[in-house]
């Protein structure tokens, strides 16, 4: 395992329960573990704003503005499941997610690796940073049909040799 790793698995819940440590030596144990469970419900309220908040932007017409926008609702939602997880720790890290502009550079830097494969450039109303390929859609309502030339077909090694019969043939064209 690296140290990174280990860092994040072994480090993080140790200095979770030394931070509880700490809080419950200085007001008691039954007062830091309410503090715990308070936190459990703002989590929730702040992930339910943040989801209907991305549903409001998903719903707007101007693109441009709404994957910004939409990235806001998720630092949000990350703010809110950083409440929803037990311990003081998270709660500080939620906490200032809050805060627009911390929330903001957050969700640039997270999002930084996702330019390459990012699933955005591919739908339809946002820009798209791809390259784009002209050409000629042809359908079977077209005059031109005909015009093209014959493709032959090869035979599907799980179709066996005599399936020929049985490959759809091309439509008749209106001249003939």
């Amino acid at each position: 395992m690296r140290f990174r790793t280990r860092l994040i698995v072994f480090g993080y819940p140790l200095g979770e329960f030394l931070l509880l440590w700490l809080i419950a030596r200085a007001i008691g144990w039954g007062w830091a573990l309410i503090g715990i469970l308070l936190s459990i419900p703002i989590g929730v309220a702040v992930m339910r704003n943040a989801s209907a908040g991305a549903r409001v932007v998903l719903q707007e017409s101007d693109p441009e503005r709404a994957l910004e926008r939409l990235g806001s609702s998720a630092g949000l939602f990350l703010a809110g499941l950083c409440f929803l997880v037990p311990g003081y720790g998270s709660d500080v890290v939620g906490l200032v997610l809050l805060v627009p502009s911390i929330r903001r550079w957050a969700m640039r830097r997270m999002t930084r690796g996702f330019d390459s494969f990012a699933w955005v450039d591919r739908m339809p109303g946002f820009p798209s940073s791809g390259a784009v390929v002209q050409g000629t859609v042809v359908t079977v309502e077209d005059s031109n049909f005909s015009d093209f030339p014959d493709i032959p077909r090869l035979p599907d090694s799980s179709e066996g040799h005599n399936s020929r019969k049985d490959d759809p043939q091309p439509p008749a064209t209106m001249g003939e």
